[in-house]
C-alpha cells in the first residue's frame, strides 16, 4: 500500500515568494527578562521560519523588547521576577485568559508561551501521584480544560500580526507523526494470554499457547509483526528498550527480559535492518545513563522514561549529562493532550546556564495505556477518540502515539489491534509524514552515532 514519498523531512521549509525577511530585535540586556524572552524569540523564529538578529542598539526599525512602557512587546516583569526566585506555581500566573499578563493587565504572549513550553508548572512542585508523577489534575491544562489545545502555537500566531514582524505571514504547515512502542514485556505474555482465552473458552487458542510455551518463545516479543503492519502504510517506528530486569516494589517493575538474551538482540537487530530506530527506555532503577547504555550495548538517538516516571528539572539535567540528543518523555500518562501546550520539537530551557539545553523534546500525546487505563475508553470508541485530537491539531505539529508492544495482543487487549490499524489507516489517507528521531536530529543540526 505505498502511497510515494510519505516520508517528507521534518517539517519542510516554508516556500517564499519574495526575499525572506531579516528583523532586528533589540533585548534590554541585564534584565532578569532578558535570556527567556531571547530564547523564546529564537523558538518563534524556528516556528515561523524567519530570521531574527539580535543587535546592541534601539531604534524605531527594531524590535524593542524592554522594561518601559514603550516596549514594542508587553513585558510582565513581576513574572520573571517570581521565576527568577523559583516560584513556579501557576496559580499566581495563569488567569481566566490562561495567559500570564503584565501589572497593568495585558498579555505577555513571550511570558505565556515559555512558561507553557518548558514546563514550568512542573519545577519543584511536592504534589504527586502513587509513581513520583507530576499529575494531570494539578496542571493548568485540567482546570482550563484545554489539554488538547496547542497554547503555544496560539501565543506564536498572535504574535506574527505585530507590525514589526510581517515577513512571518506563512501558512501553516501540515501536522507530522511520530509512532513509537515501548517494550516492557514479552515473557508475561503467554501466562497473561492463556488466561484470557480460557476466560473467554477458547481453549484451541489456549493449546496453541501451550506449544509455544513449550517452545520457550516470548509470545509478545513481537516487533516482526509490528513492523510488517506499518510497513503495509510506509510508516516507521522507533523501539524503546528496558535495559534493567525485575520488580522494584509492589506495584513496580522494569523489564520481564533480559537485554542480553539472543531473542531481544535478535530483535533489534531485527529492527535496525527494517530502517526503524532502537532507543532507550530509561529504566525505574538508581543506574545512571550512562551505565544503561552501556547495558544496552550501542549509544541510541532517543530515550523515554519508563512509566512516564521523572520530575524537572532533575530529568532535563540527567539528559543533558547522558549526550542523548532527543527525548520523547513528556507527556501526561492520565490524558492524552499537550503536557507542554505546544505541538513541536524544542530544546527545553536551563535555568542554570540561561541557555537552551542541548537535547530536543518531542513530547508524547496519545499513549494506549492512557486510553485504557485512565480515560477507561471502550476499543471500539479508541480510534475515533485519537483521531478527534489529530482532526483538531493538523498543523503545526509533531503528534506522537504510543502504542506497547503488548497491546497488539487479541485477548488481553481486545480491541487494540484493530483501533491501531484503523489509526495506520486514518493517518495515511490523511496524508501524515512520518518522522523518526534521526530526522528531528537533522532539522535541529545535531549529530549522532545510533544503531
Amino acid at each position: 500500500m505505498s502511497k510515494g514519498n510519505v516520508y517528507v523531512g521534518f517539517f519542510p521549509e516554508r516556500t517564499y515568494f519574495w526575499l525572506k525577511m531579516i528583523t532586528l530585535v533589540y533585548i534590554e540586556p541585564g534584565k532578569n527578562f532578558t535570556a527567556p524572552v531571547i530564547y523564546t524569540l529564537k523558538a518563534f523564529a524556528r516556528n515561523k521560519n524567519i530570521e531574527l538578529t539580535f543587535c546592541n542598539q534601539k531604534n524605531e526599525n527594531t524590535l524593542n523588547v524592554t522594561a518601559s512602557d514603550d516596549s514594542d512587546i508587553p513585558v510582565a516583569s513581576e513574572f520573571y521576577s517570581k521565576l527568577g526566585n523559583k516560584l513556579f506555581i501557576h496559580t499566581e500566573h495563569f488567569f481566566k485568559s490562561c495567559r500570564i499578563v503584565t501589572y497593568t493587565g495585558v498579555t505577555d504572549l513571550l511570558a505565556s508561551a515559555f512558561y507553557m513550553m518548558n514546563c514550568c508548572q512542573e519545577y519543584h512542585c511536592n504534589e504527586t501521584d502513587g509513581l513520583g508523577r507530576f499529575r494531570y489534575a494539578d496542571s493548568y491544562q485540567k482546570k482550563f480544560n484545554n489539554v488538547q489545545e496547542n497554547l503555544v502555537q496560539q501565543c506564536f500566531d498572535e504574535l506574527a500580526t505585530h507590525p514589526k514582524l510581517s515577513g512571518c505571514k506563512d501558512n501553516p504547515v501540515k501536522s507530522q507523526l511520530f509512532l513509537s512502542h515501548d517494550i516492557d514485556l514479552v515473557n508475561e505474555g503467554l501466562k497473561e494470554e492463556a488466561s484470557s482465552a480460557l476466560r473467554s473458552g477458547n481453549v484451541g487458542f489456549f493449546f496453541k499457547l501451550f506449544i509455544k510455551i513449550l517452545l520457550m518463545k516470548p509470545y509478545w516479543l513481537n516487533v516482526d509483526k509490528i513492523m510488517k503492519t506499518e510497513s503495509k502504510f510506509d510508516f516507521k517506528s522507533t523501539f524503546y528498550w528496558l535495559v534493567n530486569k525485575g520488580k522494584i516494589n509492589n506495584r513496580e517493575s522494569n523489564a520481564d527480559y533480559n537485554i542480553h538474551d539472543k531473542s531481544i538482540r535478535d530483535a533489534i537487530n531485527l529492527v535496525r535492518k527494517n530502517n526503524c530506530e532502537n532507543g532507550i527506555h530509561k529504566s525505574i532503577s538508581s543506574d545512571s545513563f550512562a551505565l544503561e547504555i552501556q547495558k544496552l550495548g550501542f549509544v541510541p538517538n532517543s530515550n523515554r522514561y519508563h512509566y512516564l516516571k521523572f520530575r524537572l528539572p532533575q530529568a532535563f539535567n540527567e539528559l543533558e549529562i547522558s549526550g542523548i540528543p532527543i527525548d520523547t518523555s513528556v507527556g501526561f500518562s492520565e490524558m492524552i493532550g499537550f503536557r507542554n501546550s505546544y505541538g513541536l520539537p524544542f530544546k527545553p530551557y536551563n535555568f542554570a546556564t540561561k541557555e537552551p539545553y542541548t537535547f530536543v523534546e518531542m513530547p508524547l500525546q496519545v499513549m494506549d495505556r492512557t486510553l485504557h487505563s485512565y480515560m477507561k475508553e471502550k476499543p471500539s470508541q479508541i480510534a475515533d477518540t485519537v483521531i478527534a485530537f489529530f482532526e483538531k491539531n493538523k498543523y503545526n505539529c509533531v503528534l506522537s502515539v504510543l502504542w506497547h508492544n503488548n497491546f497488539f495482543s487479541g485477548y488481553t487487549f481486545k480491541g487494540y489491534p484493530q483501533a491501531y490499524r484503523k489509526l495506520l489507516e486514518y493517518f495515511y489517507e490523511s496524508g501524515y509524514g512520518c518522522v523518526t528521531p534521526a530526522e528531528v536530529m537533522r532539522k535541529f543540526n545535531i549529530t549522532g552515532n545510533a544503531i
